[in-house]
């Protein structure tokens, strides 16, 4: 999905990224091995900043 594309999905987004997020923690651990437990059970990202060009998460 990209939201300039289909801007009448933005107010959808945090819908989308909640009913997104919870498959990829899953996927996560079927790539990785690592328990689905270690992700946040959340996404740890706002809608804004999963949409700007610009962000990168920080590391640790």
């Amino acid at each position: 999905m990209h939201a300039g594309q289909n801007p009448s999905l933005r107010p959808r987004l945090p819908e989308i990224v909640a009913d997104v997020y919870g498959s990829a923690r899953a996927m996560a651990e079927r790539d990785t091995g690592i328990d689905e437990s270690t992700f946040p059970v959340s996404c740890p990202w706002s809608p804004g900043e999963i949409l700007s060009e610009s962000f990168l998460p920080e590391h640790d």
